[in-house]
């Protein structure tokens, strides 16, 4: 059957529709009584539904014409496209690749200005900025900011470390970003049930060309469960599959994208999962959490899953093919389905030879002098001096240390915190009065990272054994504690010297998995702690909050409890039930200001010791 050209067709069916009109006029004139006028009218009826199935079964062969010609419709369409994910460190280290933020968006630039491009790529970027570094404990994430915003970034996820220092943070902060936050399967009950700081669901981006490309932003519940600023309870959240599944039609028959991307942060084996069981909605994974660079093509949909490195020392380009039958309307019931390729894909080592971008090596550089220009910003009050003199604090329980474990224990959500004294580096006494960013960077000089296990009984008993085995020497390994108290008798042999050990103030228990906070370092078995290698691991450091972190968030907590700072009634409702835990150990002046006045309460009781 042949067919006829689209102004042929409604030609013939308009005059067919001005025939039935004259008709259907002709009737009613000619009728003599109501009888007649009722049929003509029911014979024009019936002629104008023939029409309507005529006109029906035209468009069905039309459609099916097109359907028939589908491959010589076809278009492809390319979009170029820059990924990267996990950036503390804005300054450059010393062995290559160098990284640096500088250099980075130097490279991000001129990828961006290649010659053969007609539209500038997309830059995605999968979460983890705000924290951890030295610096964010002066700036609580703003020196990122800026960055990012050089860097030209079209759309990014949140990662963990992004929610380091509160929502309220993390809200003032995204609203300076020049690209918009994505998160898709996180809810926040206080607020209604609304997104998650404010983020959007997900996002549509329309090219010149006309390809329509989706983002959404998915996380594992893994890491949002630890969060410190966070209660778990005030957390909705939704399977990132499941999401996928629900997100991606939508986007194709709603918003008739073409291209669906998941920006994640969440480790591979998930990552992995999402690409093999949601592949049929999803095109693309380009994902963050994890630090190393990672490229795999999953079955049984070959959906790539992309990690690209960390600290601003690599990113990934990538070209991305989409073909399909772009001018045919698609049917939103049952949208078509186009086809995706990864064309070209290259790993960029941020490396010495690249020349800093300006601007931001000017940024980098103002940051840290801003850093050395803080350290006298006063950050809290000791109502008493603060021992951090190494004779003692390697030796036996000051009340620095206490006040540092207890803080580790809180911010953690741990029965029992165990740190070796040599991660405080101060060595004097800090005066009672002000605390300062200075002081605090004495104190922990170092981002040190810290981790949740699961540690039976006798385990930790071996491990405060180490900890005290060296007395009277002023070694490091000496533990600071919090959640257990002890008897060390140094007339005994080291390893045999620990009695009397409480955790919570029930006798320990060699058979129960207790739930302790230490140090990466000794959980890796440094120092002597052999006793916490092989433990589950139940918070890895990627997903607990850095020490210096958690001690700049004290002194936080006690200002809004003071009334010196103030949250958001949006969301400053989970971060109070979190700062009020705090109170148990801060003291009220008479004036009923809250300060901080750690004792040494006999956590370590110490016999024989010279």
């Amino acid at each position: 059957m042949g067919s006829r050209g689209g102004e042929d067709v409604g030609a013939e069916a308009a005059a067919q529709l001005r025939d039935l009109q004259l008709r259907v006029v002709a009737g009613v004139a000619a009728a003599e009584n109501a009888a007649d006028l009722e049929l003509a009218l029911r014979e024009g009826l019936k002629h104008l539904q023939g029409l309507r199935e005529r006109e029906g079964e035209r468009e069905r062969e039309r459609a099916s014409l097109l359907r028939a010609k589908g491959h010589e419709a076809e278009e492809t369409k390319e979009v170029h496209i820059l990924h990267f994910n996990d950036v503390y460190n804005i300054a450059a280290r010393e062995q290559e690749p160098v990284g640096g933020a500088a250099r980075f968006v130097a490279r991000v630039l001129e990828l961006r200005e290649k010659e053969d491009d007609s539209e500038a790529p997309l830059v995605l970027f999968s979460g983890d900025c705000l924290n951890p570094s030295m610096l964010s404990t002066t700036t609580r994430g703003a020196h990122m900011v800026p960055i990012l915003n050089n860097a030209c970034v079209s759309a990014a996820c949140f990662g963990n470390h992004d929610f380091d220092f509160g929502i309220d943070q993390l809200t003032r902060l995204m609203a300076n970003c020049e690209f918009p936050w994505i998160t898709s399967n996180v809810r926040y009950r206080p607020d209604g049930g609304n997104l998650l700081a404010g983020a959007e669901e997900f996002l549509v981006i329309e090219r010149a060309d006309g390809l329509r490309i989706g983002i959404i932003g998915l996380v594992e519940y893994a890491w949002m469960a630890t969060l410190s600023t966070i209660e778990e309870e005030d957390i909705e959240y939704e399977d990132f599959v499941e999401c996928a599944r629900r997100l991606g039609p939508r986007l194709r028959s709603q918003h008739r994208v073409h291209l669906v991307i998941a920006l994640t942060h969440m480790r591979l084996p998930n990552d992995e999962r999402l690409a093999h069981e949601a592949g049929d909605v999803v095109d693309l994974v380009l994902g963050g959490h994890d630090h190393d660079y990672e490229v795999r093509c999953v079955e049984p949909h070959k959906v790539w899953v992309i990690k690209s490195g960390t600290d601003f020392r690599e990113l990934t380009e990538m070209r991305v093919r989409v073909t399909g039958r772009f001018a045919l309307e698609s049917d939103a019931a049952n949208p078509e389905r186009f086809r995706v390729e990864v064309v070209m894909r290259t790993r960029h080592e941020i490396n010495n030879t690249i020349v800093p971008h300006e601007r931001t090596q000017e940024l980098v550089e103002m940051f840290n002098e801003k850093v050395a220009q803080d350290m006298n910003q006063v950050i809290g009050e000791s109502a008493v001096p603060l021992d951090g003199i190494f004779a003692h604090i390697r030796t036996r329980e000051t009340n620095l240390s206490n006040f540092v474990a207890d803080i580790m224990r809180v911010g953690t959500r741990s029965e029992v915190a165990i740190l070796n004294a040599g991660t405080l580096r101060l060595d004097a006494i800090v005066e009672a009065g002000t605390i300062t960013l200075g002081d605090l960077r004495g104190i922990l000089p170092m981002v040190d990272g810290l981790v949740v296990l699961e540690v039976p009984g006798s385990r930790l008993l071996e491990a405060l054994e180490n900890g005290v085995s060296k007395v009277p020497a002023t070694e490091g390994r000496f533990p600071c504690v919090a959640g257990v108290s002890f008897t060390a008798d140094y007339a005994l042999e080291p390893m045999h010297r620990v009695s009397n050990v409480s955790v919570g103030g029930e006798p320990l228990e060699k058979d129960r998995l207790y739930r302790v906070c230490t140090k990466l370092y000794l959980a890796n078995g440094k120092d002597g702690y052999s006793a916490f290698q092989d433990c589950k691991v139940l918070v890895d450091d990627e997903c607990c909050p850095v020490l210096p972190t958690l001690v700049r968030n004290h002194f936080a907590a006690l200002d809004v409890l003071n009334g010196f700072n103030c949250l958001s009634r949006r969301y400053g409702h989970t971060f109070m039930k979190a700062v009020h835990k705090l109170e148990t150990f801060a003291k009220k002046k008479k004036t009923g200001a809250l300060y901080v006045e750690p004792v040494v309460d006999g956590r370590i009781t110490a016999v024989n010791l010279t």
